[in-house]
């Protein structure tokens, strides 16, 4: 090393991406999207705001992606009708847990006043979720149904991941699958066959 000058910061693309996503998703999750500069999440890495754009687009496309994936249940085709209500609760709480949904979840609660949060939140539930799921269902009410399913478990997505402290102990998820599964499963016996 030369005195004087002070050392060169190695460039790795994936990791300055990850710790960007990182920032990003701190800082929505406690100010929302509006609130959220790009600069501030390039301040946040010590990088050029320039390089956000470079890796996401866009403010709207790292917002999305801070969000995650969609709410899917096509892990769950093969699970039988009478099985569905705890194994929905199950696998919603299983992606809470894991790497960073929670703090998606908690950028999306705090972005409702924006209508790509709220567009977001239409897509998850509505769009994706309630037709993959409606589909399953019999009755003329099925997707009213899978709405009102998907709007339960993101529910208890959020009131899960609000709640929890960095310290806290979390209920056992098979717990929580035995109170709530019964609720959801309600809903999808429910039919309205007129």
């Amino acid at each position: 090393m030369i005195l004087g000058r002070s050392p060169v910061r190695r460039r790795d693309a994936a990791a300055t991406r990850a710790e960007l996503l990182a920032a990003a998703r701190a800082l929505f999750a406690e100010h929302g999207y509006e609130a959220t500069t790009l600069r501030q999440v390039a301040g946040e890495v010590g990088v050029n705001p320039a390089l956000v754009i470079r890796y996401f687009g866009s403010k709207e496309e790292l917002f999305l992606e801070v969000l995650g994936p969609r709410l899917s249940i096509g892990d769950v085709a093969d699970v039988p009708l009478e099985d569905l209500g705890a194994e929905l609760v199950r696998r919603a709480l299983v992606t809470l847990r894991s790497a960073h949904s929670g703090s998606g979840l908690l950028a999306l609660l705090h972005s409702q006043s924006n209508e790509l949060g709220l567009s977001r939140l239409r897509d998850l539930i509505v769009r994706d979720f309630a037709h993959e799921l409606g589909s399953r269902l019999s009755g003329s009410d099925a997707k009213a149904r899978a709405v009102l399913i998907g709007a339960q478990l993101l529910g208890l997505s959020i009131v899960t991941e609000l709640f929890r402290g960095p310290d806290d102990e979390l209920m056992p998820i098979d717990e929580v699958v035995a109170i709530y599964g019964p609720g959801v499963q309600a809903l999808i016996n429910s039919c309205n066959s007129s």
